[in-house]
């Protein structure tokens, strides 16, 4: 994994403003062209599960509206489960498409070999 620099346009922000985030790792890129980051500051874990934050880059993904999402997980690293427990879409403006919360009735979920969620898990918890 690469650590990277990269910059995030901020919510409510005229527009040029940008935040510079130094703590982004890819940890994914699928094959319609969305790029998956973890934010290793973000990261916290109590025992056996851990919560993180994570931006996907859709600018090169043609096939959605978005262009790019924060979703943060909840994993279970001995149980090997994962949840998205918030998450918001942003257009290219930065404005929200959609956004959820759900930090108490998450559905966890396993993870499945070699997905995308594979390689957070990975990240992660080993």
């Amino acid at each position: 994994m690469k650590s990277v620099k990269f910059v995030i346009a901020a919510l409510g922000l005229v527009a040029g403003d940008v935040v510079l985030a130094e703590n982004l790792v890819v940890y994914a890129e699928t094959s319609s062209g969305t790029v998956h980051y973890y934010d290793t500051e973000s990261i916290k874990k109590n025992t056996n599960i851990a919560t993180v934050w994570t931006y996907w880059d859709q600018s090169k993904n043609k096939s959605v509206k978005e262009r790019y999402s924060r979703v943060k997980y909840r994993l279970d690293c001995y149980n090997e489960k994962l949840a998205v427990i918030s998450f918001a879409d942003y257009d290219a403006r930065g404005g929200v498409v959609y956004s959820n919360t759900d930090e108490t009735g998450y559905n966890m979920r396993s993870v499945i070999p070699e997905s995308v969620g594979a390689g957070l898990f990975n990240a992660v918890c080993n």
